[in-house]
């Protein structure tokens, strides 16, 4: 279990996101797994990513932002959201799946409710390059989570992203990182690399 508490803004003014905390989780010998949430107060916006071998189970009141499965391996790989209440900041939340070995990475914001998946990117290549978009109006700050199924691989994000923590269980590791939605300019690919071999993922996800 590691936890990373750290509150930093997403950019300047008081419309941007603000980072909280950062925890990840790992299942290795069971099927479930408790994911807390450090520093967090009501209101504030958890996403938990999920790398596992078969699919998590959506828990009561979360939405399930993204799923994709990895072509090569077929492990899936998933996004989760909440705006937290002070029942989930006291007891936190049990994500469970039919199988053992699952890695789970939470980092939780502030002045935001909505995470939009926006662009995705899955292969086995050491370059990670994930196509650009378009920022909404509203936009407070974008996510990046990435997942790769070589726990040793070391991963590099794009220029001007602020990692917020890396997680790691025996097939996996799993992080996540942002950047100020005043430094993303639209349209503009983004790009990971990491020295891994084996399949990877990345999803970005925009705040508001």
């Amino acid at each position: 279990m590691r936890r990373n508490r750290r509150v930093l803004m997403l950019g300047g003014g008081d419309s941007s996101a603000i980072f909280i905390g950062h925890m990840s989780v790992t299942a290795g010998v069971g099927t479930s797994a408790l994911v807390t949430f450090p520093g967090a107060s009501p209101g504030d916006l958890a996403i938990v990513q999920a790398i596992q071998n078969t699919p998590a189970n959506t828990p009561s009141g979360w939405t399930l932002v993204a799923q994709t499965n990895w072509p090569t391996l077929g492990y899936p790989q998933q996004l989760f959201s909440k705006v937290l209440t002070a029942g989930d900041i006291s007891s936190g939340v049990t994500f469970t799946a039919p199988s053992s070995g699952h890695l789970y990475t939470c980092v939780v914001y502030r002045r935001v409710t909505t995470a939009s998946p926006q662009a995705l990117y899955v292969d086995g290549a050491t370059t990670l390059s994930v196509p650009g978009f378009v920022k909404s109006g509203a936009s407070k700050g974008l996510v990046g989570f990435y997942a790769d199924r070589d726990p040793a691989s070391v991963v590099t994000e794009p220029s001007g992203w602020t990692r917020r923590g890396l997680g790691f269980a025996t097939y996996f590791c799993s992080g996540a990182s942002d950047i100020p939605i005043t430094a993303y300019v639209n349209n503009t690919p983004m790009s990971w690399t990491r020295t891994g071999g084996y399949s990877a993922g990345i999803f970005v996800v925009e705040l508001a």
